[in-house]
């Protein structure tokens, strides 16, 4: 609720700043913001605006769904293996400060003139920013983390779930949020060419008629969609980053970064979890161990009795500590 008063509040300070604007050159030029939320409104009940708006959500849906389906697995294996980030690393920052943009003539005459162009274009672009970020934070991660990990005897596929991912996941839905902003202004540039469908054709069809009042409702439209795309990211964001901030014995909780994770081998005698059972350092806990050790995660040095899953486990600890 506050966060819709806060976008309500900006709404009110850029209308006041268009009709400031309108007043000083013309409604020609710049026509009154509540003209074009009256246009607005009328073309919201026309099967035409929703067709033009329907092709541009599905684009860049499509596109950012395709970017981060490469980029985050990839940016993972590049920031964690070294023999591949050695070779793909050099191709990656060769062509990364390339424009994405000037290669749509050459998508255009590579896979037509439909969707697949316009969509492989956003992909693209977005997908490097989400494979630069993830990578560098995959390669950020503290060396402990991975070592701790491996002394429980994790396997590398649980490495990936419990400590690569959560740990590179918050940058990387960071990047998407950012990217999400670039695929809307690349999404303008590939619907301005060569299609008859779209944000982007609406808005340059009205500006080459001169129809100022169809142009404006465009470019609202497609700002409205790009804050509908960010506030999607910052949701995706929310949810898939739960760690960072949750309740644990009715107190919050916030992860130390860069310390070493509380994370100990809990010997559990007669295969069972008492009250009394303690942390046992995880060197301890070995196949020779004449005790059964399970996974257990100490947040905190007042909760022994609390047992989390191992994927929960991020609070700091001084390598001094226990």
């Amino acid at each position: 609720m506050r966060a819709l008063f806060r976008y309500l509040l900006a709404l009110a300070a850029l209308l006041a700043i268009w009709q400031i604007g309108s007043l000083a050159l013309g409604e020609f030029l710049l026509p009154r913001p509540l003209d074009v939320l009256a246009y607005f409104g009328e073309a919201l009940t026309t099967g035409a605006f929703w067709q033009h708006a329907g092709a541009s959500a599905w684009r860049v849906l499509s596109a950012m769904s395709l970017a981060w389906l490469v980029a985050f697995p990839l940016g993972l294996i590049l920031g964690h293996v070294r023999s591949v980030d050695n070779t793909l690393s050099p191709m990656v920052f060769l062509t990364y400060p390339l424009p994405k943009i000037v290669l749509l003539p050459l998508f255009l005459t590579l896979f037509g003139l439909g969707d697949l162009p316009r969509v492989l274009l956003i992909a693209l672009t977005t997908g490097y920013q989400i494979l630069v970020v993830t990578r560098a934070s995959a390669q950020g991660l503290d060396k402990k983390y991975l070592d701790s990990f491996r002394s429980l005897g994790g396997t590398p596929l649980q490495m990936l779930r419990h400590v690569l991912i959560p740990a590179a996941l918050p940058d990387a839905m960071t990047a998407l949020k950012v990217a999400s902003g670039t695929a809307v202004a690349v999404l303008f540039m590939a619907e301005s060419f060569a299609t008859r469908r779209g944000l982007g054709f609406l808005i340059m069809d009205a500006w080459g008629r001169g129809d100022q009042l169809e142009m404006f409702t465009g470019i609202l439209a497609m700002s409205l969609l790009g804050v509908a795309l960010y506030e999607l990211c910052n949701v995706l964001e929310t949810r898939s980053c739960r760690w960072r901030n949750f309740h644990m014995a009715g107190e919050s909780w916030y992860p130390a970064p860069g310390r070493l994770a509380r994370c100990a081998a809990t010997v559990l005698r007669s295969g069972a979890p008492t009250a009394s059972a303690k942390p046992s350092p995880a060197g301890r806990c070995s196949s020779t161990s004449p005790v059964r050790c399970s996974w257990a995660c100490w947040p905190d040095a007042g909760s022994d009795g609390e047992r989390l899953p191992l994927s929960r486990c991020s609070q700091g600890l001084d390598s001094s500590a226990r």
